[in-house]
């Protein structure tokens, strides 16, 4: 996505936090916010859609304030937040003080208003909750830096779906843009365009072959993955590319249960097991990334359980190495079972016992 402007110099910015009580508030705006997703998700927990809507999670903010258009060679200072380690939380709500009182996004706690001169540059991260403690922003080598430090999916549930918004510079609200991607809903305020930051999850599974008809029933009675939690978010964006995006490689074993209780009786049709979750990016390791799955198959009346650790690397179809940040994937279950054959043999007669016997001769008639 091209950005507005870029960064002139390598210099590290210090932050600090701007006084805002001597503002003349009859000559400035309140600053408000769209927000908007660069990828679809799949369940209530994870935003589902690229229109951010009034009803997804509080996010945080930050807007950088500078005298003249954004520069590295000026001093930027923290404007909207209460410090670089501490984002503004932005809800929808009603205006309390505009006399327009139309819904917004806005400043959950208080009003932020723009300044009378120069810009702002907008970064933030969605959600706040569970990570607004482990956010902050710097500017270094030329770059708005967001991280976020020590994350944990399991924290959240494995569903806190992480996002971090491209760096924008703005001096005024936006008129009617263009919230979800198709000038059907468009809002007042400053764009903030989120990216999901995780990997997320979904698991399927089928038998390979109907062997209901032959009354074998395949039931799933648990279901857990194993990878790698607890990781640090780097986002660095100069405004004028996209931004560079990374993670550190985790280290901290997590198990996310997928199912602890019997799923539907499996058919030949790929069903989705449990819900979707999400996960830290990072490299694959055969032996620790794995998923533990017990089923159990019932034929007469007669039940047979088993439990198999699969690797994420083995995929038949395709070969995982590593999950990738903003990507969804299906790991997708064949369960099947070894036919009984036969092989008839005969073992041959040990040995041949031959006895002579005499006939007598009994009295010839005549």
């Amino acid at each position: 996505m091209k950005k507005f402007f870029f960064l002139a110099a390598a210099v590290l910015v210090a932050l600090a936090a701007c006084t805002k009580n001597t503002i003349d508030t009859s000559d400035v705006k309140e600053i408000s916010y769209n927000a908007v997703t660069g990828k679809n998700a799949s369940t209530k927990a994870i935003i589902n859609s690229t229109f951010y809507a009034p009803t997804d999670p509080a996010f945080g903010i930050w807007g950088l304030y500078q005298t003249e258009s954004w520069s590295a060679n000026h001093s930027a200072s923290v404007w909207v937040g209460a410090s670089a380690s501490a984002a503004t939380q932005i809800t929808y709500d009603l205006d309390s003080e505009s006399t327009a009182n139309s819904e917004a996004w806005r400043n959950a706690s208080s009003v932020d208003y723009w300044p009378l001169t120069g810009s702002l540059v907008f970064m933030g991260y969605s959600p706040y909750a569970n990570v607004s403690s482990k956010a902050a922003i710097s500017v270094t080598d030329n770059k708005a830096t967001l991280t976020v430090t020590n994350f944990q999916t399991t924290t959240g549930n494995w569903v806190d779906d992480l996002m971090w918004s491209d760096a924008v510079e703005k001096s005024a609200n936006d008129t009617n843009y263009d919230a979800d991607g198709t000038n059907a809903t468009t809002y007042n305020g400053v764009p903030v365009v989120f990216h999901h930051a995780l990997s997320q999850i979904s698991i399927f599974a089928k038998t390979d072959k109907d062997y209901a008809a032959l009354d074998y029933t395949f039931t799933i009675t648990a279901l857990s993955v194993t990878v790698d939690d607890n990781a640090t978010l780097t986002v660095a964006d100069d405004l004028s590319a996209d931004p560079t995006v990374t993670w550190t490689e985790p280290a901290t074993d997590a198990t996310r249960t997928v199912l602890s209780a019997a799923s539907p009786a499996l058919t030949t049709s790929f069903v989705k097991q449990g819900d979707s979750f999400l996960v830290i990016p990072q490299t694959l390791t055969a032996a620790q990334d794995i998923i533990t799955v017990t089923y159990q198959v019932v034929h007469n009346g007669v039940t047979s359980t088993a439990t198999k650790n699969i690797s994420l690397t083995a995929g038949d179809s395709v070969a995982l190495s590593a999950f990738a940040k903003n990507t969804k994937y299906n790991l997708n279950l064949v369960f099947s079972i070894d036919e009984i054959k036969y092989s008839p043999d005969i073992i041959d007669w040990e040995a041949t016992s031959s006895s002579e016997y005499e006939v007598p001769q009994d009295a010839i008639s005549s």
